[in-house]
């Protein structure tokens, strides 16, 4: 299911100036919002990450941005740098995962419509009749 436009906008706009300038699209499908995220914001590093072989070639056929790349690997199996964003529309148990995944724990994480539910939301937007879905900001874990 793609993030709607609206959805994906409100995730733009939630983009903290803290991170790394490096987004990461945990199942980007067939690359609508990385390539939205790489057209916006040109300075940043985009790169999609899709398991799926042919959602994964019509996404690196398709989308030709200079910040912009898509890799074929399981998320899970991926370090992203600290302070860098990960944006994700999964489903509920995928984000239960992701919210208690070690490589995740010092990165912002742009969620559409599901909770990570082990981490505490710094920004949620609201849902309205004309974008019901919500948009969630969870910030870094840093270690103490």
């Amino acid at each position: 299911m793609p993030s709607g436009r609206l959805a994906t906008q409100n995730a733009l706009m939630l983009l903290p100036e803290e991170h790394c300038n490096q987004i990461f699209e945990l199942g980007s499908g067939w690359g609508n919002v990385a390539a939205l995220f790489a057209r916006e914001h040109p300075e940043i590093e985009v790169t999609g990450i899709e398991l799926s072989w042919l959602p994964y070639l019509f996404a690196k056929l398709r989308y030709r941005h200079p910040n912009l790349q898509f890799v074929r690997q399981d998320f899970f199996k991926f370090n992203p740098p600290t302070n860098s964003v990960l944006f994700c529309y999964l489903y509920p148990e995928a984000m239960e995962k992701i919210s208690s995944h070690e490589a995740f724990s010092q990165c912002w994480i742009l969620s559409n419509t599901f909770i990570c539910p082990n981490r505490q939301p710094m920004f949620e937007s609201v849902p309205s009749r004309i974008c019901p879905e919500q948009v969630f900001l969870y910030a870094p874990n840093y270690p103490e």
